[in-house]
């Protein structure tokens, strides 16, 4: 869940192994907001894109990253 869409975002961040996805998504304030920003219940959809297909791999979802793993994805 996020809040206003002028304010906020998400985004995922995925790496990927041959046997599984470890996803997690990152959420914030956007860059360049200016002006009142609420916090609103709102769902956001986020597409992770993979370097190939799902397939039998385990979808790991992580609620915790290191600072080296926020990077974006390329």
């Amino acid at each position: 869940m996020t809040g206003a869409t002028r304010c906020f975002g998400v985004r995922p961040v995925v790496q990927e192994t041959g046997t599984e996805v470890r996803l997690a998504l990152v959420a914030g304030i956007l860059p360049g907001t200016d002006g009142p920003c609420t916090l609103e219940v709102r769902l956001a959809a986020v597409d992770a894109p993979l370097a190939r297909d799902l397939g039998d791999r385990t979808i790991v979802l992580l609620d915790e990253l290191d600072p080296g793993e926020l990077t974006r994805n390329p």
